[in-house]
């Protein structure tokens, strides 16, 4: 599984997040019964990443990989939401480049050039972990 191709998802993911200001559009009941129950947005959350994963990838479709890919983007955005916000922003950021780094590597197919910029995108991955390690030091002091 190459992660730097769940970078379009989890930003899709991210757009959709941000859209919850839809909610009036949405039953009052259901809507209230997503406020009170956690595990169920948890689990809404989930099917949306799988769904988006299958509507992206639909040549490549496997259900077990796609599932993996789900597990993984959920975790990541979980673990991503829970950062302070200085953190987030710096994530975010980082996010944004690798997706900019991969954009500009599917449309160039320079090989000695790719492979230098995928180098920049595991070092950018490798920061994002620090910054993860370095907020949860900072919390649990």
């Amino acid at each position: 599984m190459n992660i730097f191709n769940s970078i379009d998802e989890l930003f899709l993911l991210l757009i959709l997040i941000n859209g919850g200001f839809m909610e009036h559009t949405l039953n009052k009941e259901y809507t209230k019964f997503i406020k009170i129950n956690k595990n169920y947005s948890h689990l809404i959350l989930i099917f949306t990443i799988y769904f988006l994963l299958k509507i992206n990838n639909e040549t490549d479709y496997h259900p077990i990989v796609t599932l993996k890919q789900t597990i993984f983007i959920f975790t990541f955005y979980y673990f991503m939401m829970k950062l302070d916000i200085k953190y987030l922003f710096i994530v975010l950021f980082l996010l944004l480049i690798i997706f900019l780094i991969d954009y500009y590597k599917n449309h160039h197919k320079n090989k000695e050039l790719n492979i230098k910029l995928i180098k920049i995108e595991k070092l950018i991955l490798f920061i994002m972990i620090i910054i993860f390690i370095i907020n949860i030091i900072e919390k649990y002091k």
